[in-house]
């Protein structure tokens, strides 16, 4: 048990170490650009940076299947944490001499001769790397040495100790998740029938990415020895993702310039000698991204190699499982293969009651009309009822009060809609108001097919239910025209058919927001 806790503590080190080299390699590059002449103590360290990540990482690889004896870790754990007590120093000295963005030329001329007055501490720390490169670089040839001679006496984990394994989702489990088996098991029966990835879709609010979040540690208890891994698919994070993955596995080159650490990812996950792994990837909702591409790779690639469509980032893997969420159907019909995704309604009468019941804060302010009232009023979407209580605990008033306001029908019903209160169960960079969510989904929709967007804002005057397609679609509109606008409202959950191509209707909360 010793053995394996010192390894695990190496490992975490090691993490440590990676995450802010990655950081001090980008403050690097910026001083690179912000002076025309490096001094050679800078560029020697930028070269030793990533040789000290590369070794490292093969070490934490050894640490996380136990192949350290107590004594290597532990001997091992102060060189690791010298060299971020190294880079650490140059951080600090970087901050002094790097110029700011509205610098004029003779400050950065001033800058860059002052960067000289460190050059004696940036030599000692190069050193210092030096030193520890060295040292690592003999324990990594003692150990594939060992390994050659004796292979029996490597350290195997004990019994009854798991593996560490990645585990990067960043959510809490819910402990008060309601209902939504049906959906859970059907995730289960489709990747024991060998497909590969699964898509969740349904309106925003609806609750995807809960069911994903649940999802995930149900799999990680039955599966412990299995990573996990979390990426926020938007264009804008679907790299910072991929990043983090690369350094939550210390992978080789993570901060080499000229590797492009999405496509080095990719093809871990596509090499099946990595083994089994599960990959959520949560809210793929722009299908702009799957059709034009969007920036992905490394600011220092060429240009001609900086656009290129997020599915093409989405490994193919014999042992891989992929689970995505999406607010559109058809990203998640392509994402799948063209399996036909899951589709997440909202709660039955029950899960909806329970979820109110949980999450009110005074149990007593429960008045059954009043509830079912309020919970036919929201749709039964778990957003809306999540946010719903959260405004009632932060204002201190009851169930009533607040059924109360949404019944005015005027600007205080808006005004409600738009409350964004923090949800630990969600994205800290997403909205949690449900006006704000579907406001999201509308300007989509507004820049994929502005008709479309058009017919949802003339449904949104008319009474909600029952409207037939005469009122919908122009004289001298083609019929295509008007399928393909139909079909994105209906991808996104946002309207529903009522009777098939001819009567829609829309959710109370759409109408008003």
């Amino acid at each position: 048990m010793a053995e394996a806790l010192a390894a695990a503590g190496l490992a975490s080190s090691i993490v440590q170490f990676i995450t802010f080299s990655c950081q001090l390699v980008e403050r690097l590059k910026e001083f690179q650009s912000s002076i025309q002449e490096v001094p050679k103590t800078f560029r020697d360290i930028s070269v030793q940076l990533p040789l000290l990540v590369d070794t490292l990482g093969k070490t934490k690889a050894q640490a996380d299947s136990r192949q350290v004896t107590w004594e290597t870790a532990s001997a091992l754990k102060p060189v690791v944490e010298g060299c971020l007590e190294q880079i650490k120093s140059l951080e600090d000295i970087l901050t002094k001499t790097i110029p700011g963005q509205e610098s004029s030329a003779w400050d950065r001329r001033f800058k860059a001769l002052s960067s000289l007055r460190h050059d004696k501490a940036v030599q000692r720390i190069s050193s210092a790397l030096q030193s520890y490169i060295q040292y690592l670089t003999y324990h990594e040839a003692s150990h594939k040495a060992s390994i050659l001679a004796a292979p029996q006496e490597l350290i195997t984990e004990p019994d009854g100790l798991q593996q560490k394994t990645c585990f990067m989702v960043k959510y809490d489990q819910d402990p008060n998740f309601v209902g939504r088996e049906d959906i859970i098991n059907e995730i289960d029966r489709r990747f024991a029938l060998r497909q590969r990835r699964v898509a969740l879709t349904g309106i925003g609010g609806v609750g995807k990415s809960q069911i994903a979040i649940e999802y995930s540690y149900r799999y990680r208890k039955r599966h412990p020895e299995v990573p996990v891994f979390w990426v926020h698919a938007t264009k804008t994070r679907f790299e910072e993702g991929y990043r983090n993955i690369a350094r939550e596995l210390a992978l080789p080159g993570l901060i080499d310039p000229a590797v492009d650490t999405v496509q080095l990812v990719t093809r871990w996950l596509s090499d099946h000698l990595n083994g089994p792994w599960l990959l959520i990837l949560d809210n793929v909702d722009d299908i702009e991204a799957l059709q034009e591409g969007c920036n992905l790779t490394s600011a220092q690639l060429d240009q001609k190699q900086a656009t290129a469509s997020i599915s093409s980032y989405i490994p193919p893997s014999e042992s891989g499982l992929i689970l995505i969420t999406t607010r559109d159907r058809r990203v998640g019909e392509r994402l799948a293969h063209r399996q036909q995704p899951i589709l997440v309604q909202p709660f039955t009468d029950k899960d909806a009651k329970h979820l109110l019941r949980c999450k009110l804060p005074e149990p007593d302010d429960w008045v059954e009309a009043d509830s079912l009232e309020l919970l036919e009023f929201l749709d039964h979407l778990p957003l809306a009822i999540t946010q719903a209580t959260s405004f009632i605990s932060e204002n201190r008033i009851t169930l009533t009060e607040y059924l109360g306001l949404l019944r005015a029908g005027n600007s205080d019903t808006r005004d409600i809609l738009r409350e964004d209160l923090p949800d630990p169960g969600r994205d800290i960079e997403i909205r949690n108001s449900i006006y704000r969510t579907w406001r999201l989904s509308f300007d989509q929709i507004s820049r994929q097919n502005p008709r479309a967007a058009e017919i949802l804002s003339i449904m949104a005057i008319l009474d909600r239910q029952a409207i037939p397609d005469l009122l919908l679609r122009k004289d001298s509109e083609g019929k295509v025209i008007f399928i393909k606008a139909i079909g994105t409202l209906k991808a996104y959950s946002l309207i529903t058919e009522e009777k098939q191509g001819s009567i829609f209707g829309m959710h109370r909360l759409v109408q008003f927001a």
